[in-house]
């Protein structure tokens, strides 16, 4: 979820992001990141990251059937009030390998001025 919205198409904001949900760097291994981070990228590519917090979700630990996966979740407020115009809104994983940007596609978002 992004500010209150499940994302479709281009999102506007202005003020503060806010996003949560979920992210594994493998089912496979069953457990979370030791980060997570939403990544805004501009139109020439620069990257700015902004540190989610570590949320419980037993719910996604339950469904996969992976004991170690309720600290999965993460929630994110951050103040984009200095930023405007178009990014991508993606997320990076950190973990002992180094951090890695999620290969998902990232979703549009247009930064309104306040």
């Amino acid at each position: 979820m992004i500010s209150g919205v499940t994302p479709g198409n281009e999102i506007r904001l202005s003020g503060l992001l806010q996003a949560s949900g979920w992210v594994v760097p493998s089912l496979e291994q069953g457990r979370p990141a030791e980060s997570v981070y939403a990544v805004l990228t501009d139109e020439h590519q620069r990257r700015l990251f902004a540190k989610a917090a570590t949320v419980s979700r037993p719910d996604v630990s339950t469904y996969f059937r992976r004991p170690g996966l309720e600290r999965s979740g993460f929630s994110l407020n951050a103040d984009i009030s200095a930023l405007q115009g178009r990014y991508s809104l993606g997320l990076a994983i950190a973990d002992d390998s180094g951090l890695q940007v999620c290969p998902q596609p990232a979703k549009a978002i247009e930064i309104l001025p306040r």
